[in-house]
């Protein structure tokens, strides 16, 4: 019987991994699954997944330096330069002016030293011999393994593992938790194979982590494979009750970026006294999704208690880095709350890609997220980052920049729900790279294959 490792310190990527179907999938081949888990986080996941063909083995979060981190900060940036990585490097517009020749001077470094291919290398080699950071040894010294799947290459633990699983000469294959560090930063260790979530991802790890086409699968996202599945489905009436919202009425769903739309509970403000004041064409009620990474503050709590309007806010909190853990309920009633939604509300986020899945109508905010310390609203910059162009190219997503025009847009969804429809199955086609809820087996279809191989 073969042996494969795969890392799990996050939530994310438990859901992406272990509660989609790559693991049941994994369970069928007739295969040790060895789960490397955050120590803090390991009995959360030891209840629920140990077994006969599942073992658990608890990591720790190794410590790094601050000349290290502000290193690979750096350097790891710099050698992805694409508008992404200049926004967090340099601070894009909130940061350094255009103007300043002190900008202009290290942009043109910068531009100089990503378009260098032996710089590339020359980091990755420093990164493989000289920063051995040998932490996790100790786990393939004792523990034969014959395959290492690292679901969340970007991060500190992962890219540890992997270091030590090429050290012993175990073969290697890397996930992204999301889609949207590829073209950001350089990887600092490169997995033998890639599993990638759409032709974006792909493209972006061709081109900027320099990788060749026959190492990559493109699986679709594991996590949308859960809209696929009819029997996680309540009745509308069944949902209305559990969030006691009138199932006559339209529901209105958004989304927050937490931390990275801070000043959200503004725009929430806003649209409940649309709905009060009954400035939508239908009486509708408001879904409020607060994002993980706030889970520590919640800004909506203000809301308990009033009619027509549902703050979400009871996922299950967790020791992992993330602090985030979507247990099965979690993740349907997520689910429940996208296909009983009749508009979707977002600012820069995954929920777009998830809107058009299941094919919602959604509309991106440019307004009411993020102000500056002058009382600035700059929540415009959050979609200047690369990743994010092929949606907001996308004609499925419509834009709003005021309340106005977030108002007549909502209106117009509400009269014609279909509006728009023929363009989001086409964004859906493009961007979800699945259409059959079958990426969680592709997933372990093609670690099996490396297993085999």
């Amino acid at each position: 019987m073969k042996t494969i490792f795969i890392s799990v310190s996050r939530g994310l990527t438990a859901r992406n991994i272990l509660r989609s179907d790559v693991l049941k999938s994994l369970k069928n081949g007739n295969i040790k699954i060895v789960l490397l888990v955050l120590d803090k986080a390991i009995e959360e996941i030891r209840k629920e997944f140990e077994d006969r063909d599942v073992e658990l083995i608890a990591i720790k979060q190794p410590k790094m330096g601050r000349l290290r981190v502000i290193y690979l900060k750096i350097m790891s940036r710099a050698l992805v330069w694409t508008e992404s990585s200049r926004m967090v490097l340099l601070g894009g517009q909130m940061g350094l002016k255009k103007k300043n020749f002190f900008y202009s001077l290290t942009v043109r470094a910068i531009v100089f030293l990503s378009s260098s291919k032996l710089a590339k290398k020359l980091f990755l080699w420093a990164e493989f011999h000289i920063f051995k950071e040998g932490h996790f040894d100790y786990i393939f010294k004792e523990r034969k393994a014959d395959l290492f799947f690292s679901a969340d290459i970007h991060s500190n633990i992962d890219t540890l593992l992997l270091k030590s699983a090429k050290r012993f000469g175990v073969k290697t294959v890397g996930m992204p938790k999301g889609w949207d560090a590829l073209g950001q930063r350089l990887l600092r260790v490169m997995p033998d194979k890639f599993v990638l979530q759409n032709n974006t991802l792909k493209k972006d790890t061709m081109e900027f982590q320099d990788i060749e086409e026959s190492r990559i699968l493109v699986s679709g996202f594991p996590s949308f494979d859960f809209y696929w599945k009819k029997d996680l489905l309540w009745e509308r009436e069944e949902f209305c009750n559990k969030t006691k919202l009138d199932p006559k009425k339209p529901i209105l769903f958004f989304g927050s970026s937490g931390l990275w739309s801070k000043d959200d509970c503004g725009l929430v403000e806003f649209l409940y006294d649309c709905i009060k004041k009954e400035k939508f064409i239908k009486p509708c009620s408001l879904i409020v999704r607060p994002h993980f990474s706030n889970i520590k503050y919640n800004p909506y709590k203000k809301f308990y208690g009033e009619s027509d309007i549902y703050i979400d806010d009871k996922y299950t909190t967790s020791n992992f880095l993330d602090n985030w853990n979507p247990t099965p309920s979690d993740i349907r009633f997520f689910v429940n709350s996208l296909f009983h939604s009749n508009v979707i509300l977002s600012y820069a986020s995954t929920l777009s890609m998830d809107a058009c899945a299941i094919n919602r109508p959604i509309i991106n905010l440019y307004f009411g997220g993020q102000f500056d310390d002058f009382g600035a609203d700059r929540t415009e910059l959050h979609y200047q980052f690369s990743h994010y162009k092929v949606i907001t190219k996308n004609p499925a997503v419509k834009k709003a920049g005021t309340g106005e025009e977030l108002i007549k847009l909502i209106n117009q969804y509400l009269e014609n729900p279909e509006l728009d429809s023929a363009l989001r199955l086409a964004m859906r086609r493009d961007l979800c790279s699945s259409e059959d809820g079958l990426a969680g087996e592709r997933i372990a279809k093609f670690l099996i294959q490396e297993l085999d191989s």
